[in-house]
Order: structure tokens, then C-alpha cells, then sequence
């Protein structure tokens, strides 16, 4: 496949929509170089999203190899990886998100080819707004009954209530990016059908 916003090899005329490369309308990421997302942002979010993901492997390890080999296990290491994990799979929803990389069945898709699949899009985002959202404010609900509690972990006595925010967060802002590539779909919609 060529790289997007370069012509396809054999092909020295691609189709365009105002003047424009269709490849450059819609890029692998599904963001246009035109409609960014803080790519800073989520660069250092997917940073110690790695982090996070080196130090549970490190748990693990450390947990495994004690129980093991020397009959004593890390105290604490299946909240350490509970907790862990709940904000490892929070915290990348943002970034699988912005990359529009979530997994999907394409079973149809030889049938969504331009406007379809740019519908097709519109509509996803819009209705992963409303469930992003909803989940959002749920989390949200149970963080502040966890925090008003004081809820903690059972062994180690870590609190709960971060997590949860910190999970309503990531959620709130995968949904906002929904919502902006929903806002790229319209656009790409507004733009005149292929010539």
C-alpha cells in the first residue's frame, strides 16, 4: 500500500476532492494533517502508558519468580496489577482512539468505499460519544461514592477513588475525540463528491 499523502505508484493522476489528494484526506491515523489532536499530549500519555505496562511486567515477574522459587510472593501485587490495569487499559482508550485503532469487524467493508465509509464514520464516533459519555459519568458517580467512603484496597489499603477518576477522565477524553472526529467526518461530508 503507499504511504498516505504520497501518489500511488502507476497512478500519476489520484483522484482529489478541491485540488486535494484523496490519501491526504484521510490518513492511516484518521486525523487529517489539518485536525490535530495534541499529538504532544498523547505521545507523553502513550509514554508512561508503556511505563506502566514495563512496571506490571516487573511485578509479575517479581511476584512469580518469589511464589516460585522462594515460596514468598510480592505482598500486594494482585492489587498492584488490578489497579495497574485498570488504568493501563483507561488510559490507552484515548490513544486507540485517536489512532481510530480499536478493533472492528469489516466483514462489509467492501461495500462502505467513500462517502458510505465516511458515514459509516460519522455515525460510529457520534454513537461512541453518547457511550464513552455514559461511561464516563458513571465511573465519575462511583469515584465520588468511593471517595466519599474512603474505599481502599484490601491489602495494601491503596485508595480507590483516584483510580476511578483517573478512569473517568481517560474516558471523558476519548469521548472529546470522538466528538472531534466526528467533526472531521462532517467536514469531509461538506467537501464536493469525487471528480
Amino acid at each position: 500500500m503507499a504511504a498516505w499523502g504520497r501518489r500511488p505508484p502507476g497512478n500519476p493522476v489520484p483522484p482529489t476532492i478541491d485540488g486535494e489528494c484523496v490519501a491526504d484526506v484521510q490518513p492511516a491515523s484518521g486525523l487529517s494533517k489539518d485536525f490535530d489532536v495534541a499529538p504532544r499530549l498523547l505521545r507523553a500519555l502513550g509514554m508512561v502508558m508503556c511505563a506502566l505496562l514495563f512496571a506490571l511486567m516487573i511485578v509479575t515477574m517479581i511476584d512469580v519468580t518469589g511464589r516460585d522459587l522462594f515460596d514468598n510472593p510480592l505482598p500486594g501485587a494482585v492489587e498492584y496489577t488490578a489497579l495497574g490495569l485498570g488504568i493501563l487499559v483507561f488510559g490507552s482508550l484515548p490513544l486507540v482512539t485517536a489512532r481510530q485503532e480499536h478493533i472492528t469487524i469489516d466483514i462489509f467493508d467492501f461495500l462502505l468505499v467513500g462517502r458510505r465509509k465516511q458515514i459509516q464514520q460519522l455515525c460510529v464516533n457520534v454513537l461512541g460519544v453518547v457511550i464513552t459519555g455514559f461511561i464516563a459519568w458513571r465511573i465519575f458517580v462511583k469515584a465520588e461514592e468511593l471517595a466519599a467512603n474512603g474505599d481502599r484496597s484490601i491489602n495494601m489499603q491503596l485508595p480507590l477513588a483516584p483510580v476511578a477518576y483517573f478512569m473517568s477522565v481517560m474516558s471523558v477524553a476519548a469521548a472529546v475525540i470522538m466528538l472531534m472526529l466526528a467533526i472531521h467526518y462532517v467536514r469531509l461530508l461538506r467537501r464536493p463528491a469525487l471528480r
